[in-house]
């Protein structure tokens, strides 16, 4: 890239994975100090850190995380973006879903909705106005179990097992 300033060229070269904030300072024929300013944005070129997943009930899960290293930033963070995914007993994906929230001042929020006593794969990753950088490593969370269906599910095994126990003793 060339940048004509009063019969003065500079050249700038630049790698696309940094994020670069440039000042030129150029005198003019007066002495007066001119200033320009170049700056690149790119994509952030690392994760948020300290990813931490907490179930707070039976369906819902509270995703923490730090803010992305700040000279890995590449720019003002705008959005952060969560992936979670619901996996089987098999520990096999279910389903993704992903979503978004802009907030940088707190960075947390509560997944919603979710099955019960069910485990979920979770990855934050954030965004600049260029793009995203990229997903943190995954962290799993298993949502509780609602103490009602604990309880159910105890008197029927109970029951189920008295009634067995007297089948074998007739």
């Amino acid at each position: 890239m060339h940048v004509c300033i009063y019969d003065y060229v500079v050249q700038i070269y630049a790698i696309i994975s940094t994020d670069y904030n440039i000042t030129i300072s150029v005198f003019d024929i007066n002495l007066v100090q001119q200033n320009y300013f170049l700056i690149f944005v790119v994509a952030p070129s690392n994760s948020p850190t300290d990813v931490r997943a907490m179930a707070s009930s039976s369906t819902s899960i509270l995703v923490t995380s730090s803010e992305v290293p700040s000279i890995d930033q590449n720019g003002v963070i705008n959005t952060y973006e969560i992936m979670y995914s619901q996996l089987n007993d098999r520990q096999e994906v279910v389903f993704t879903n992903i979503t978004n929230y802009t907030s940088a001042s707190d960075l947390s929020v509560t997944l919603q909705y979710l099955q019960e006593f069910v485990n979920y794969n979770i990855s934050v990753r954030a965004y600049t106005t260029v793009g995203p950088g990229p997903f943190s490593g995954t962290v799993m969370e298993l949502t509780s179990v609602d103490s009602k269906c604990v309880l159910a599910s105890f008197f029927s095994s109970f029951i189920y097992i008295r009634k067995l126990k007297s089948l074998i003793t007739m």
